[in-house]
């Protein structure tokens, strides 16, 4: 029998907490800083397309069968038990599936490029070709975003999120970064989606070596097919939530691009902007309940899953409130002292309505 490895007490909640919301905090500021920058200087309809390629993109994520959750629980539950070979059995399956995840979705992404853009969505005439062009470089873009994804969860599965906050923080504010250095210089779609595709690269990079520190004795192992069984029967599960996700983050951007102009998406897109990376950070604070959950079951430490669950869910709610009040009440002049002028008069109750709902949610 396998002798199980000490479990992180619940009580390092608020240090996994502190790192995961250190992590989100810095991109979060670059974003809310660099984006009354790019909007002044592309203009709100060149921004507006730019949201809709991010959009794009992110909804050939819904080929995504979420295998991430399915490692975080597994792997988690076979370091608890020092059950190496089974975790990294994990890890290999969860790697060779995002690797196909990535050439399927680049290739939609890429052949797919032209008949979006000139027969879907309504982008302006003068940003069209760039917009072509942004889309299949986008293609690769996604592939190595798959691979981030996955990769990203892996230190998140052995409750280092000290290392996953580095990561976040460090690239999640390169990307606004380097998107700001491209339109200061001049640079249109393609040359921002480009630079993008760059830093997710390094990222890429960069987490593959943080893999190896953190399991040096990983290998990769073909997977036994009782872990076929179980990562597949989880990610069914997980998929279901997985679509529900996708849909929420792209679908309203992908419609208004549909439907309306690309100042309409832009007026949308940016309230709604501020109001969700602020509820991001919320979530981070919480962010390794999952990680840690299925630790604790895997060690029988069930009475302190639930004392760690119910103290996450109260303050949850109560700093949600907080935050939901504040957006309501100064909507306004958030936006007056933020962007300025240069959005339709609707763009504060769009925020009002906006706080509202993610609340809710």
């Amino acid at each position: 029998m396998t002798a199980l490895l000490p479990v992180r007490r619940p009580k390092t909640f608020l240090r996994n907490a502190a790192f995961s919301f250190i992590g989100g905090l810095l991109p979060a500021l670059a974003l809310i800083v660099t984006i009354p920058l790019i909007v002044h200087r592309l203009g709100a309809e060149a921004y507006g397309a730019l949201v809709l390629i991010t959009s794009i993109v992110g909804y050939f994520g819904i080929i995504d069968v979420n295998a991430t959750a399915g490692s975080v629980k597994y792997v988690s539950e076979h370091q608890a038990r020092g059950e190496t070979a089974q975790a990294n059995q994990v890890v290999t399956f969860g790697l060779a599936l995002y690797v196909v995840i990535g050439i399927l979705g680049g290739l939609a992404l890429w052949f797919g490029a032209a008949m979006l853009v000139q027969n879907v969505f309504k982008i302006p005439e003068v940003w069209r070709a760039d917009a072509e062009l942004a889309l299949r470089i986008s293609a690769a873009a996604f592939f190595f975003g798959q691979l981030q994804v996955y990769l990203q969860s892996i230190p998140q599965a052995m409750h280092r999120f000290d290392v996953s906050g580095q990561f976040d923080a460090a690239f999640g504010t390169l990307v606004p970064l380097v998107t700001i250095v491209v339109v200061l210089f001049g640079g249109g779609l393609a040359a921002i989606v480009a630079a993008r595709l760059a830093a997710s690269f390094l990222h890429c990079g960069a987490l593959i070596v943080a893999l190896r520190r953190l399991m040096p004795e990983f290998r990769l192992r073909r997977p036994s097919p009782d872990t076929v069984r179980k990562m597949t029967s989880f990610s069914v599960w997980a998929y279901l939530q997985r679509i529900a996700t996708v849909t929420h983050q792209n679908a309203d951007k992908l419609l208004i691009g549909a439907q309306q102009s690309m100042f309409a998406l832009a007026t949308y897109v940016i309230p709604y902007t501020l109001v969700s990376r602020l509820y991001a950070l919320l979530f981070k604070l919480t962010q390794n309940v999952f990680p840690m959950a299925s630790a604790l079951v895997a060690s029988g430490q069930v009475a302190e899953l639930k004392s760690t669950f119910i103290f996450a869910a109260r303050y949850t709610v109560y700093l949600s409130a907080c935050l939901c009040l504040v957006l309501a009440l100064f909507a306004q002049d958030l936006l007056h002292y933020w962007l300025g002028k240069g959005l339709d008069d609707r763009a504060p109750l769009i925020l009002v309505l906006v706080a509202y709902t993610l609340f809710l949610e």
